[in-house]
């Protein structure tokens, strides 16, 4: 933490009231501090998440404290996947401070004219907008407004409600004049904006200059037993009046987590232990008593079905052409399954499966860097013009953006044409430049992850992504061998079986 939040931290001002002194800011209007004591216990204590969120938290509301232009106008966003916590995160932290809250679900908002600022008392349709209409046409101190799923906002209609959140982070504006319904004045300067978003692609260029993002880290396994021992379970066994009648092993529980939910946040695993539960509780009340269920790991087949995870998904056995990909989807960290095909042809690139612009320009770089070294890989040399190359990403509802899957595609590029296998336990991530260095990527952390829970062995990272190791949590880092390249040639020595 920097010195100015570390002084802000330790030196709160004296308090006069629980949330802290009003002073006046630059514009005339009373300005309600935050008393970093308070926030800080009530950050630390009342809810699960990553600690550098709980940092980032502080950070934010020490720049509101201090009026700064960076968090004084913005919109604090917490990006994470569905499942993670996001609105329960903040239900939490307003419960603990005493903050009074206003929650907006930005998906009903259609055609947004007028839904944020409200239309005039002269028009048909006459109302006083979501936001000074929630908070009963004033705003407490320190207010919050919670707006859901930001990434669901609608732009079809002839003026979307980006454009009128905008007027509303202005505080240097007339709110009498810009709340289009009432007359008198509604101050916003002491709310809080926070939105949750599972995607920013989807959110407009002019709004997302305006957030301040706090991204929340997928759950380790570890992590997920944690909430489940400490939450989930006490409370389904309130729910079923089970009390302690039944007991789940641990090794049932990361069979839940690996085999049914292969996920970011908890819904998922939470939602399968309530089926564990209703089931377990027909069996008690069939056999009366005082009887006691035991549910361990070989028992799931029978609360849950069968195993949910494709067995093709996982580390395999060694095949020519075929690699796996580290990815990410909605549900985070994810293992992608990428074929290669080489077949008699006019040297034409194919692709199928749930691919984009940038991963095809991605297959050319990959292909023309396999043309300057196809002696040393035992590679007919003009392949480019008597192949055809068939590129197929498997399990087109988890699509593939981007740059990231460059060096998995030499990878399968070489194996293919040389008819050597890839190891089926290893997977890879990393951009490559037609000279064969291989750059840095985004969300290490995610695809370790998933690439741990499939079971691979070993995964090949850009060497620039050292940094982002820490991250990880330790004990993936303890169950999985990371190795670091910057140059293609030695992932292409390692990954491929030549001997053989």
């Amino acid at each position: 933490m920097s010195d100015v939040f570390q002084e802000i931290v330790e030196n709160p001002p004296d308090l006069k009231a629980p949330g802290g002194p009003r002073e006046r800011t630059a514009a005339g209007r009373p300005h309600h501090r935050i008393h970093m004591g308070v926030l800080r216990r009530a950050v630390e204590s009342n809810f699960f998440v990553d600690q550098s969120v709980r940092e980032a938290l502080i950070e934010f509301f020490a720049l509101r404290n201090l009026k700064t232009v960076n968090a004084a106008n913005k919109i604090l966003c917490l990006l994470a996947p569905r499942g993670m916590g996001k609105v329960s995160l903040v239900l939490s932290l307003c419960s603990a401070l005493s903050w009074p809250l206003v929650r907006i679900s930005i998906g009903t908002m259609r055609n947004g004219e007028g839904a944020v600022l409200g239309y005039r008392r002269s028009d048909l349709n006459a109302i006083a907008g979501r936001i000074v209409h929630a908070l009963g046409g004033r705003a407490p101190d320190n207010s919050v407004v919670l707006l859901e799923n930001l990434d669901k906002v609608d732009t079809t209609g002839m003026r979307n409600p980006s454009v009128d959140f905008l007027e509303v982070l202005s505080y240097t504006q007339d709110y009498a004049i810009k709340n289009r319904y009432q007359a008198s004045a509604v101050d916003f300067s002491e709310i809080t904006f926070v939105a949750t978003a599972s995607n920013l692609s989807t959110v407009p260029s002019g709004l997302l200059d305006q957030l301040m993002v706090i991204p929340i880290p997928s759950y380790s396994e570890r992590e997920k037993m944690k909430i489940a021992r400490g939450f989930i379970i006490p409370r389904l066994c309130r729910d079923f009046g089970l009390g302690d009648h039944v007991a789940i092993s641990d090794n049932a529980l990361s069979g839940v987590i690996r085999q049914y939910t292969r996920e970011a946040g908890i819904a998922e695993m939470e939602r399968n232990l309530g089926v564990i539960f209703k089931r377990a509780s027909v069996r008690f009340n069939e056999r009366g008593g005082d009887h006691k269920i035991r549910v361990c790991r070989n028992h799931l087949p029978f609360y849950l079905g069968p195993a949910k995870v494709d067995g093709y998904m996982e580390a395999g056995k060694d095949e020519a052409g075929i690699v796996r990909v580290l990815g990410r989807s909605e549900k985070g960290g994810c293992l992608l399954v990428l074929e290669m095909l080489a077949l008699p042809g006019e040297g034409q690139l194919i692709f199928t499966g749930n691919t984009d612009k940038i991963f095809q320009e991605s297959a050319m770089v990959a292909r023309d860097y396999v043309r300057t070294c196809v002696a040393e890989y035992g590679i007919q040399e003009n392949f480019h013009k008597t192949r055809d190359l068939h590129l197929h990403m498997l399990k087109g509802s988890a699509p593939k953006y981007g740059v990231s899957a460059g060096l998995a595609i030499v990878t399968g590029l070489v194996s293919a044409l040389s008819k050597k296998p890839v190891r089926g336990d290893v997977a890879m991530t990393g951009e490559i430049s037609l000279h064969g260095r291989v750059l840095g990527v985004r969300e290490i952390r995610d695809k370790v992850m998933g690439a741990w829970q499939a079971g691979i062995g070993t995964v090949f990272l850009p060497g620039e992504n050292e940094p982002d190791l820490k991250q990880i949590p330790k004990e993936v880092r303890r169950g999985i061998t990371i190795r670091l390249a910057d140059r293609v040639e030695t992932v292409l020595r390692e990954a491929i079986l030549w001997s053989g």
